[in-house]
């Protein structure tokens, strides 16, 4: 929040607003430093340094992964396209990505629930995980659901030089169905933590964006924003296949149930093709 209030608060001022909020990044940083020096019982040795470096590199290509994830279709429209068309972009995917944003701001806690869970790992505790995941999806079925109804009534409300047609109306749809996919990749990479093996989404997390970024390139001439939503149900289906892939290599403990995998991936993909008719007809 403090890069946010600094730019609030200083806006008036002659400071460039990007300057103020890397200002305001830098010293949130260092006070996280301080709290996590103050909180955690370290000596600072070779080994810990090089267990902190282990630890923290493949955080970097997975979060700027992330990043690019929600920005790329944006950037490709605004290169490809032209600038109202990318900005017109951002509230559709706004709309149709909100329950991953949900999801997103839950992972905090779900993270922690999890990690708890699997501290004495056993059968209980598996089930409570794919406890979860089932009633997270159906909390994502019921907000596709609302979306479905009321995307017509949002879009007009964020931007009402939007011409509502179909195709805004299917990319709304499809974007808001991955999230479907998003809650088996979030089951995923909590695994992954717990089993000390998050460089994993070191490497799947960029391998995705390109195939991300490529399916927006191929597509988007054909079918516009639809391209958008596609490309992201492309980025997160490569997230969960690389995952599963190195699962099965290093023989990491198949906890998520094989039917919420395969129903996520099969209700997104099939009605994903019927979109995708639908537009070449």
């Amino acid at each position: 929040l403090l890069p946010l209030f600094l730019v609030l608060f200083l806006f008036n001022l002659k400071i460039n607003v990007l300057d103020l909020f890397y200002f305001g990044a830098v010293i949130s940083s260092v006070f996280g430093l301080v709290i996590a020096f103050r909180k955690v019982d370290f000596n600072l040795n070779k080994e810990f340094i090089s267990d902190s470096i282990k630890t923290g590199l493949p955080i970097l290509p997975h979060m700027l992964g992330m990043i690019a994830l929600v920005n790329i279709d944006k950037v490709l429209f605004g290169s490809l396209k032209d600038e109202v068309s990318a900005g017109f972009l951002q509230v559709v995917m706004l709309i149709g990505l909100s329950p991953i944003f949900i999801l997103s701001s839950l992972n905090h806690a779900w993270l922690n629930q999890i990690l708890l869970q699997l501290k004495n790992f056993n059968q209980k505790s598996k089930d409570q995980i794919n406890s979860t995941i089932k009633n997270l999806l159906f909390l994502c079925t019921f907000f596709i659901f609302i979306i479905y109804i009321f995307s017509g009534l949002l879009v007009k409300i964020l931007n009402p030089n939007i011409l509502f047609n179909s195709q805004i109306k299917d990319t709304i749809v499809l974007s808001s169905l991955s999230s479907i996919l998003y809650v088996i990749y979030l089951a995923n990479t909590h695994i992954l933590t717990w089993s000390k093996k998050f460089w994993i989404l070191g490497i799947s997390t960029p391998i995705s964006i390109l195939f991300q970024g490529m399916t927006i390139f191929l597509l988007i001439d054909r079918f516009y924003y639809l391209s958008a939503a596609i490309a992201f149900g492309v980025a997160i289906t490569i997230q969960i296949l690389i995952i599963e892939i190195f699962n099965y290599k290093f023989k990491i403990n198949n906890i998520i149930k094989l039917k919420y995998k395969l129903s996520s991936l099969l209700i997104f993909w099939v009605i994903c093709a019927f979109f995708f008719s639908n537009s070449i007809s």
